[in-house]
């Protein structure tokens, strides 16, 4: 009778950890971690992590790496979590543009988007193929 190894069934069982990030747009391009960093903890927040996601410059004769206003943030709790929400829409300080702060979607979440709108797409095919087969083409 063999029983179940308790180590693996209490993994199984196991929640996936609370992670409170957000997903920051629109940031400027010449934007710091620094300053994001200290927008964030003015209006309340402990961060515990901040990355910027750059990408190859495609102008000719450019090889660097540029950032593309776009960032993630993590924090401790959700107190922080909820107070880097209220930031969506409010302007970056010494720009004229307004972040956009959303919670940053899971894996899960990534992937069920990606399943919707590939069934989407199949589905506005077979419609294309039908109607052309209707038409006699």
């Amino acid at each position: 009778n063999a029983t179940p190894d308790k180590s693996t069934e209490d993994e199984w069982l196991t929640p996936d950890p609370v992670t409170y990030s957000v997903h920051i747009t629109q940031l400027p391009y010449d934007a710091k971690v620094r300053e994001v960093r200290e927008v964030f903890e003015k209006n309340g927040c402990t961060i515990t992590s901040t990355r910027f996601v750059y990408g190859r410059d495609t102008r000719k004769g450019h090889s660097e790496q540029s950032f593309r206003g776009v960032a993630f943030c993590d924090f401790p709790d959700k107190r922080s979590f909820d107070n880097a929400l209220k930031l969506d829409k409010t302007q970056f300080p010494g720009h004229g543009r307004r972040m956009n702060v959303r919670p940053t979607k899971t894996h899960k979440e990534l992937a069920d988007i990606v399943e919707k709108r590939e069934k989407m797409l199949e589905e506005k095919k077979f419609t294309a193929d039908r109607s052309i087969q209707a038409r006699g083409g």
